[in-house]
């Protein structure tokens, strides 16, 4: 299993058309390697993307500025089990953004450890111009509901395995979709392309650690 997951991110220049080169991925493929160069460019602007809801407004832990041309936050309402008890759903609302053309691929990015979709926030303008881009803050992080409740892996495998059926397939016709995730994001990235739930879309795998 190990070896097939691995294996995936070998596929992703494939399944993405990638076309440069950098070494971050699980991958030497060349082509796979691409999407390094632009979530590890350290050479962004020292500039921070601005939201327009007023609740990212006032809870943003880093005052947004005007700079970067990003996308308002959206809320996803997740219903689930998850917080709630076996017979029992609970509501948790999930902050998440998506930029980029709707034809093109789908990637998914994954925070990692006490972080939110705003680690992202230089790479997704860039990653923007060639692939249909969604970042999501995982719950118990960034502006996600964080209920008190024992997490563990499962927690954020089952939130990106729903996010993207809810979310992500509603609005996409083509359901391909690669997930780069980083630190726990990757873990989750791979447990969640793993799962039988939607391991027949997945592309590829990209992990990041930075």
């Amino acid at each position: 299993m190990k070896t097939h997951l691995l294996a995936a991110a070998a596929t992703v220049a494939a399944a993405l058309s990638l076309s440069t080169a950098s070494a971050f991925t699980t991958s030497n493929h060349p082509r796979a390697q691409g999407i390094a160069n632009i979530l590890h460019d350290s050479a962004a602007p020292s500039a921070l993307f601005s939201t327009t809801t007023e609740a990212a407004e006032s809870s943003n832990p880093i005052s947004p500025a005007t700079t970067l041309d990003m996308p308002p936050y959206s809320i996803w309402e997740w219903n689930t089990h998850i917080g709630g008890s076996e017979n029992t759903k609970t509501t948790h609302s999930i902050n998440y953004l998506s930029m980029g053309d709707t034809t093109k691929p789908t990637l998914l990015l994954v925070h990692g450890f006490g972080a939110s979709s705003y680690h992202f926030r230089y790479n997704i303008p860039e990653l923007a111009k060639d692939y249909h881009v969604y970042a999501i803050d995982m719950l118990g992080f960034g502006w996600s509901d964080k209920p008190i409740m024992d997490y563990d892996a499962s927690v954020w495998r089952d939130q990106v395995i729903e996010f993207i059926d809810q979310v992500i397939h509603t609005e996409k016709e083509d359901k391909s979709i690669a997930i780069a995730g980083n630190s726990l994001g990757g873990y989750t990235a791979m447990y969640a392309a793993s799962d039988d739930r939607i391991k027949e879309h997945v592309r590829g795998c990209i992990l990041l650690s930075r």
